[in-house]
């Protein structure tokens, strides 16, 4: 099996089949996988989620085309009663984002 450092290098080098063995070996280690992916999502939230952070995104959220979409979806999102709620709100209006 090529080592994760070798698939990177190959990624680097423009081996667009290495994507392949990659995400098939991010699958084969999903109980490592996906810890490490949610410890750097939270320690990239850190800074992320601070004011000046929110406004930025705010911002460029505003003059996307889909920002006043965006804004009323994300208003009835924020009034939502409970965090599970919110949560379930808010993820599909994120997800058209990505």
């Amino acid at each position: 099996m090529t080592s994760d450092e070798a698939l990177y290098e190959q990624l680097l080098g423009g081996d667009m089949k290495a994507f392949d063995a990659l995400y098939e070996r991010q699958r084969a280690c999903t109980d490592a996988f996906i810890p490490a992916l949610v410890e750097e999502a939270l320690a990239e939230w850190k800074s992320d989620s601070t004011d000046a952070a929110i406004a930025t995104t705010c911002d460029r959220m505003a003059s996307s085309p889909m920002g006043a979409t965006a804004l009323a979806t994300s208003d009835s999102c924020v009034a939502a009663p409970s965090c599970g709620a919110f949560v379930d709100c808010i993820i599909p209006l994120m997800r058209k984002q990505l």
